[in-house]
């Protein structure tokens, strides 16, 4: 088909054709194939340069979702399966972005494990079921979990925030009993392991008044 014009559009050109039929491909790859205007472009050219194009698109996706956070291979599988491309397509390019370093599970474990623990204060449990949920595997996590997991800093964490939610809970006049009940749930909840939360609890004084 003859090309009969070419628009700039932001990154892309849509290539307008004599059949007044058209197709939107991204600017770069236009430049780097030396389209211009009455060039015949054939059907298997047509459709190589479409290929070309989709990869380029799921590309940039991949990158764009990279440039606002860490994302683990399966969490960017996911989203750019989500946009309709083809899976075949997504799993070539995330390979390609994973061997080069762009996408590798274990740093993201180790970045979301440090978030974790020290600004939202999760437990163990909690940090395990968000790691499977981001598709990350039980061999990275094991091998992360084993190489960070301190027993002491759990149970600073887990003191800190119990301090704080047993104020809110003694403004309500909660009696001891509850209070436990309450602050083991509270902290179950957040992913600490029963042996941390008993620790906790055995060092707070249920009947005091005061604030923490």
């Amino acid at each position: 088909m003859i090309i009969s014009r070419l628009l700039k559009k932001g990154n892309n050109v849509i290539i307008f054709f004599e059949d007044n039929s058209k197709i939107k491909i991204d600017y770069e790859l236009v430049v780097k194939s030396g389209l211009r205007i009455n060039d015949n472009l054939h059907d298997e050219a047509r459709e190589k340069l479409l290929a070309q194009n989709i990869r380029i698109r799921v590309k940039n996706g991949a990158f764009n979702y990279l440039g606002r956070r860490h994302h683990s291979y399966f969490e960017l599988r996911k989203k750019l399966s989500a946009k309709g491309y083809d899976k075949v397509v997504i799993d070539e390019t995330l390979n390609e972005l994973q061997e080069k370093g762009y996408i590798d599970d274990e740093d993201f474990a180790k970045r979301y494990i440090e978030e974790s623990v020290v600004r939202k204060k999760s437990g163990t449990n909690k940090i395990i079921a968000g790691l499977y949920q981001k598709g990350i595997s039980r061999e990275i996590i094991n091998r992360v979990m084993s190489s960070i997991d301190n027993h002491d800093e759990m149970a600073e964490n887990a003191l800190e925030i119990t301090k704080k939610k047993l104020n809110s809970l003694k403004q309500r006049n909660t009696d001891k009993q509850k209070l436990k009940t309450k602050l083991f749930s509270f902290l179950s909840g957040k992913g600490y392991s029963s042996e941390i939360i008993k620790e906790v609890i055995s060092q707070l004084d249920l009947n005091q008044e005061e604030e923490y």
